[in-house]
């Protein structure tokens, strides 16, 4: 029962361990007229550089991946023809992902 309890506690801190180290990921995307995506990513309100960035149709399937600058920006150009992608960032453990929808109106 010791060694229950041992192993429990360990996973139990690893656990916590991994969700302090994670950090807070904030994602942020934004269309520029049907033709690309730009992904901004911040961990705790700060930009991530070399964060990866997927852009992903809505079955799941890989069309592109960037890491950010400096800044925390990825930007996929000519995307056209796809109505919709998911745009999904990881950093430091942490991932966000989001659906952009490809149009004028967005």
């Amino acid at each position: 029962m010791k060694n229950i309890k041992h192993i429990f506690s360990a996973a139990v801190l690893s656990i916590a361990a991994a969700s302090a180290q994670a950090g807070s990921l904030s994602l942020y995307t934004t269309t520029n007229d049907f033709n690309g995506v730009t992904a901004r990513v911040y961990m705790d309100g700060q930009p991530v550089d070399n964060a990866k960035v997927q852009m992903m149709t809505n079955g799941g399937m890989l069309k592109a991946e960037k890491m950010t600058n400096d800044h925390g920006r990825a930007d996929f150009n000519f995307v056209g023809g796809i109505s919709s992608v998911v745009i999904k960032a990881s950093a430091n453990g942490a991932e966000k992902s989001q659906w952009v929808k490809m149009d004028r109106d967005n």
